[in-house]
């Protein structure tokens, strides 16, 4: 019999996993013990060759669902010692020769910790069981669901690293904690009625507050009647109402300060979502899954108010992830569910914070004493026909895990990314392993910036990791990039789409020149210009400009973002069109772009899909980010629905008529040892078809089969310079759906290797990964 050591990294703390192999050793006869060992799980066991074989091969197979295993190493101990007589004796409940041993501080090894886990199948048979000691328990968990990432404090994933600390187990919850066979065994989160956190409610115009069963009942109660709640959650507070209640809606959107953007709906059950969007079978699979994301979902003709979804086709949905949630929403139904913050700034976790929106026509705020000790908002993705996954938000369910960037990269200094001050992330690597931080908003807030230097210094507390270099952005303006020059250590700059491609490169394991296709609204150049339509080479050691977007000079700086008819009248001065332009305001927006006050030269793709939704009649304000271009695509999907154009793609011939339409002119000009895209036509054609009162749909669609048409015509001649097939698609440009499943289509079906991000989102909040690669090859 032979004595063996079992190291096992990755997300095995926090999930039952200690508890799995207990019950797992004594179901093989094995003699030994089971600890968290700082980062890893640590098992010694005396064994044969045989049992040790039977024994990996099972525990491998039958982990529990919510755990991960990265790494396991296998090493046999020489030295036998299993456990003294002293601890075998103080582990009463059990019966045979293995054991849980007390948990060690060991700092060797990369960190895993659980995202917050959506409540069990099984917790929830309990919640409506009236003869369960948890029923109606709002906080009930198990070893496999609850609260993780935003309760543990330091590691390992024990109760007194945790805020469920605050909250001493009683004796029938202790009596469970320790019973191998109860699903509570070993769970850091265990509680109940008597022991755990409870429900307080404080009501607007009322002294006092509510507590239990009591402040749920009102809660519910003022629901039904139309009224505004905060709700706290797991990573933050909630504010929530009916999506029925027009007046409802809109006053929850006086109260957030959102226009026009849509809001989230939560359901209880996949067949309540049914009734109001298409569901296909990924995305049943990615509502229902333990992460429970937001998914945006096409939507039906319901009786939703138009207020939630405002002009867009989809409606976000997501299934309820906490017990509170459940029991909620199985007594009112669907409800908006949005994060309780102001315009961009951060998710609120404080109850004392949350109270201050009482004043502005919150009902009141449900809340408990159980502390978050970092807000994370919700995740949400988009589901792609022919393409997958694609994120747009990476938060709860997903962070903190890492992604695993390669062996090469296990003995590269400790990095830290700062990335984009827009979406932003930030990412902390060691060990080959990158850790993307959730989505932390614009750090131009001022509460935004603050929270991201907070969860930087949480970050490099709990997994233990000490910068030695430090990434930003280029942009000289980025609050990241003055928080990384300040921060006294080596300093990498990444230009912004470098940071895009290199982040599909890291998910991929690129290690060869790719042809990049960066496009989304802004990012800094080496120029001082504002880059957007960028084709780049990109490989491991470094970048060149391969093409782009011609250059036009934009009026007002950050203005001209929202204010989308500034972007259309510069489109339209650099095309010779502005003599058409009838606006009071335009001679001194002329005189401001023929003097070159307050303009930018801009090679945006972005802005050019404003400028085309500005030209086509579409929208001349944008009231959040990306709403012009959303409404452009909105049209040019509605005019390939109305005429089952949908499936397109997997056939285009390029510069081909399709339905009776060809994509509008552009010239591509060799510039500079550049390939410049120029829309000069594609503007012109557009503006007449407008003036001649087109259908705007038919406008969009061609627009969007002319950006499609030059994704490939560009590929295709880089490819023939370069001799490179390989094209990775990255930018906010691509969230757009016909656009990325079009080029990825077309690309394809001309024989490209295509590649995009799956992993982390498109937009800037892929940017840190980027930046951290970019660190990583350089070393």
């Amino acid at each position: 019999m032979k004595t063996f050591e079992i190291k096992i990294w990755g997300t095995v703390q926090g999930v039952g996993f200690r508890p799995f192999v207990h019950r797992l050793a004594k179901k093989h006869g094995l003699t030994g013990f089971v600890a968290n060992d700082g980062s890893c799980v640590l098992i010694v066991i005396k064994a044969d060759n045989k049992k040790l074989e039977e024994f990996i091969r099972d525990l491998k197979q039958n982990k529990p669902q919510s755990s991960d295993i990265v790494n396991l190493q296998v090493t046999e101990n020489t030295c036998g010692v299993i456990a003294s007589k002293e601890e075998l004796q103080n582990i009463n409940s059990l019966s045979d020769d293995f054991i849980i041993k007390p948990s060690t501080d060991n700092s060797e090894g990369p960190v895993f910790i659980s995202p917050d886990i959506a409540v069990c199948d099984n917790c929830l048979k309990e919640l409506y069981r009236e003869t369960d000691r948890r029923y109606l328990h709002p906080f009930i968990s198990c070893m496999e669901c609850g609260p993780r990432f935003t309760i543990i404090d330091r590691v390992p994933y024990d109760r007194e690293n945790t805020t469920m600390s605050d909250f001493p187990m009683c004796d029938s919850c202790l009596k469970e904690y320790r019973d191998i066979d109860n699903i509570r065994y070993h769970a850091q989160t265990v509680s109940c009625h008597d022991c755990g956190p409870q429900l307080e409610f404080v009501e607007a115009g009322k002294d006092g507050k509510l507590t239990g069963f009591e402040a749920f009942l009102r809660v519910v109660e003022i629901l039904k009647q139309g009224g505004i709640l905060a709700v706290k959650g797991i990573g933050g507070f909630h504010l929530c109402c009916s999506p029925f209640n027009e007046n409802s809606v809109n006053k929850l959107r006086k109260l957030k300060g959102r226009e026009e953007k849509p809001f989230a709906v939560m359901f209880d059950n996949i067949a309540e979502i049914e009734k109001y969007c298409i569901v296909s079978s990924e995305e049943k699979k990615q509502l229902l899954s333990r992460e429970r994301p937001i998914v945006l979902l096409k939507r039906k003709k319901s009786d939703i108010c138009k207020s939630v979804f405002k002009s867009s086709k989809y409606l976000g949905c997501f299934m309820v992830y906490t017990p509170l949630h459940k029991m909620l929403i199985n007594s009112v139904g669907p409800l908006v569910m949005t994060s309780a913050n102001i315009s961009d700034r951060p998710i609120i976790i404080d109850n004392e914070k949350i109270m201050s929106l009482m004043d502005k026509g919150l009902s009141g705020v449900l809340y408990n004493a159980r502390r978050i000790l970092t807000g994370i908002d919700d995740s949400v993705i988009k589901v792609n026909s022919s393409t997958g996954i694609q994120f747009i938000r990476r938060a709860r369910g997903f962070v903190p895990l890492p992604l695993y960037l390669g062996d090469r990269f296990k003995n590269v200094r400790p990095i830290l990314a700062c990335g984009s001050d827009l979406k932003n992330t930030f990412c902390i690597a060691q060990n080959g392993y990158a850790y993307l931080s959730q989505y932390g908003g614009d750090l131009e807030e001022e509460e935004a910036f603050r929270m991201f230097r907070e969860n930087i210094d949480r970050f490099k507390r709990i997994f233990r990791i000490k910068p030695e270099k430090i990434c930003c952005d280029l942009h000289p303006g980025y609050y990241s990039s003055k928080y990384a020059k300040e921060y006294g250590i080596e300093v990498l700059e990444v230009q912004h789409h470098h940071a895009h491609i290199l982040s599909v490169m890291a998910e991929n394991c690129l290690y060869k020149p790719v042809i990049g296709v960066a496009f989304d609204g802004t990012g800094y150049g080496t120029d001082g210009a504002m880059w957007g339509g960028e084709f780049l080479v990109v490989s491991p050691e470094g970048f060149k400009r391969a093409g782009h977007l011609k250059y036009v000079p934009m009026l007002g700086g950050d203005s001209g973002v929202k204010e989308v008819f500034k972007t259309g009248y510069s489109y339209l001065y650099d095309s010779g069109l502005d003599i058409h332009i009838r606006d009071e305001r335009w001679p001194l927006m002329k005189a401001a772009l023929a003097n070159n006050i307050n303009t930018v030269m801009s090679s945006s793709m972005g802005r050019l899909f404003d400028a085309v939704s500005f030209i086509a009649g579409i929208k001349s304000y944008s009231s959040f980010e990306g709403e012009c271009a959303i409404l452009l695509e909105n049209c040019a999907s509605d005019y390939m629905e109305a005429f089952n154009l949908m499936d397109l793609f997997s056939h285009y011939p390029m510069g081909k008529s399709v339905n009776g339409c060809m994509p509008y002119s552009y010239d591509i000009i060799e510039m500079d040892d550049k390939l410049v895209g120029d829309m000069k036509r594609c503007i012109e054609e557009i503006f007449a078809d407008s003036l001649k009162g087109e259908d705007k749909r038919k406008i969009a669609w061609r627009f969007h089969l002319t950006v499609i048409d030059y994704i490939l015509t560009m590929c295709t001649k880089l490819r023939e310079l370069y001799n490179i097939n390989d094209v990775a698609l990255s930018g906010g440009v691509f969230q757009n759906s016909i656009v990325f499943e079009g080029a990825v289509n077309v690309l394809k079906h001309n024989g490209f290797n295509v590649f995009f991000n799956v992993k982390v989102p498109v937009n800037d909040g892929g940017i840190s990964l980027g930046q951290v690669f970019a660190a990583m090859l350089e070393e």
